[in-house]
This record gives C-alpha cells, sequence and structure tokens, in this order.
C-alpha cells in the first residue's frame, strides 16, 4: 500500500480494532436500528435491488460500442457509482411499497409479529439467494456450454446481448424456484 494511504488507513484499522464488539453494536443499535427500522422495506428492496442494478449495468456496460468503452475504461469504477448505485437505490426505494403488498400484505410489521399474511413472502426472500446459486449452476452446466458452441462467429454485440438475455432468464428462474415451495399442498 501507498505510504501516504497507509498513514491513513492503519490508524482507522487499529482505532476500530480497540473499540469492543460489544460497544459497537450499542452504537449500532441507536443509531442505525432506528433508521433501518423506519424503511425496513426500503432496506430489504435494496438488498436485491441494488446487485441487480449492478449485474444489468455490467451488462449493458458490454452493449456500448467499443470506441465508447475504451474511451472511459478508467473511469467505469465512478460510471457504476454515480449511475449503477444510485439506479439500485431509486428501484429500492420505489419497488419497497408494492414488495410489501405483495409479501407481507401491506405491513411487514404486523407479518413479522404474525397478525397479518402468509409465511410464504419470508420463506421466498430467505430462498431467493440460494435459488439464484441453483439457477446460476443451471446455466453454466446447461446453457453455457451450449452458447458457448454456437457463439464461436458471433459479433461482440450480439454475444453482449444474449448475455444479457441468459442473466435476465436466470433472474426469471430464480424466482421461479425461489417462489416455488408456494405450489407445493403444504404451502
Amino acid at each position: 500500500m501507498h505510504a501516504r494511504w497507509k498513514a491513513r488507513i492503519k490508524p482507522t484499522i487499529e482505532m476500530m480494532a480497540s473499540l469492543p464488539s460489544v460497544v459497537l453494536g450499542f452504537i449500532a443499535g441507536l443509531i442505525f436500528a432506528p433508521l433501518i427500522e423506519q424503511g425496513v422495506m426500503v432496506f430489504l428492496s435494496c438488498f436485491f435491488t441494488v446487485p441487480l442494478a449492478l449485474l444489468l449495468g455490467a451488462h449493458l456496460w458490454q452493449l456500448w460500442p467499443s470506441s465508447w468503452r475504451s474511451r472511459v475504461v478508467g473511469w467505469r469504477f465512478l460510471v457504476v457509482l454515480v449511475v449503477a448505485l444510485p439506479v439500485g437505490l431509486l428501484a429500492g426505494w420505489l419497488t419497497a411499497a408494492p414488495l410489501e403488498q405483495f409479501f407481507f400484505g401491506g405491513d411487514i410489521f404486523a407479518w413479522l409479529n404474525g397478525r397479518g399474511g402468509s409465511g410464504w413472502g419470508g420463506w421466498m426472500l430467505a430462498l431467493i439467494p440460494l435459488s439464484g446459486v441453483f439457477a446460476v449452476f443451471l446455466v453454466s452446466r446447461f446453457i453455457s456450454p451450449w452458447l458457448r458452441i454456437r457463439s464461436s462467429g458471433w459479433s461482440h454485440r450480439r454475444t453482449a446481448i444474449v448475455s444479457l438475455v441468459t442473466c435476465l432468464l436466470g433472474i426469471a428462474a430464480t424466482l421461479l424456484i425461489a417462489g416455488m415451495p408456494s405450489l407445493s399442498p403444504l404451502g
């Protein structure tokens, strides 16, 4: 690490290491818990929309003409921070109320207290990460080898479009797999 950065970061890490985790948890409980409680559904929806915005932003980056990408390649991290991250946060904020209505009957706190809704919304949200891993496995095992064989002569643009469509199909498969427990006779 550069000496100037080391001089700034090392004391910060040492100061953080000197604080007991109980104290940090207490401070987080006093400061962050009330903030998150006011916007718990926005926080939950951003947990999903921000990674999706970053993923889709990476795929859309590939659709740019190569001359544009080569001019701003050094600024791509800043582009992600200025474009994809705010888009993900805005999408989380805009989808929070509809998602709360869909998954939790319009009141997540009543759902958490057992006074409303079914367990389906919570199960679906809990299963999305595992379903995503399973969808990635399915795509990499069955779709990617098939595409690799057929895409040898494709242009960069066509390959990027097929990659974006594959990503969108993977997201749809993830949501379908996560929602399947509700289709069972016990759900």
